[in-house]
């Protein structure tokens, strides 16, 4: 496992300690070779071995997906018979944040030869458009994404008063808005042209706002 990929398991199991949940264990082969099949592409590299490592997970408030037939609601194979029109674009789900937006691993990025880039999907605006790109490969996105949680997760439990917790927020809930703390995490997004910026769309929403 990558050094990247070390510090995303140090996460998931320190998550799963302070909800008191297991983190269940990987896949094996024979599982992702079915996946890839069933889908008519090729897993990527790091997503094999993430799944090969954990095979889906509910250890944050939303839910990373995987290979779990015996539980749909984590199943990666189970979201794209519902979507199957992600097939066709090589978007694969690995998570559902905490209110039901997925996050897809585009396999056929411009990009994908150096990673694959992680595009947000806003629900209620479309299934099929990309709202923003969330980081630049799945490593990056699964620190992003626990550590964000973990961070909110220390926050609730020991902020004692709104004015701090208003003032910790901003220090600790960074990603994905937060445009030079993400990129001195994630210098590549930069590169990322299969969606708009997430600090993009922020700034359009607060001019609508305004």
């Amino acid at each position: 496992m990558s050094f990247e990929g070390e510090d995303v398991l140090a996460l998931l199991y320190d998550l799963a300690n302070q909800r008191g949940v297991l983190v269940p264990g990987g896949a094996d082969e024979q599982a992702v070779h079915a996946l890839a099949n069933h889908l008519r592409m090729d897993i990527p590299p790091d997503l094999r071995e993430w799944l090969l490592t954990c095979k889906a997970s509910r250890v944050m408030r939303g839910r990373l997906l995987g290979i779990s037939p015996h539980n749909l609601s984590v199943d990666i194979q189970a979201y794209l018979d519902r979507h199957p029109s992600w097939v066709e674009k090589g978007w694969i789900p690995i998570a559902i944040d905490a209110t039901g937006n997925p996050f897809v691993l585009a396999t056929r990025s411009s990009k994908a030869a150096v990673g694959t880039p992680v595009l947000f999907i806003d629900r209620d605006a479309s299934y099929d458009e990309p709202e923003y790109v969330a980081a630049s490969g799945l490593w990056k996105f699964l620190w992003f994404l626990l550590q964000h949680d973990q961070q909110l997760a220390l926050l609730k439990a020991h902020a004692a008063d709104e004015e701090k917790w208003d003032e910790e927020y901003e220090r600790v809930a960074y990603w994905p808005f937060d445009r030079v703390k993400v990129v001195a995490i994630d210098p590549d997004i930069l590169s990322c042209t299969d969606a708009p910026m997430p600090w993009e769309v922020a700034d359009k929403d607060t001019e609508r706002v305004s």
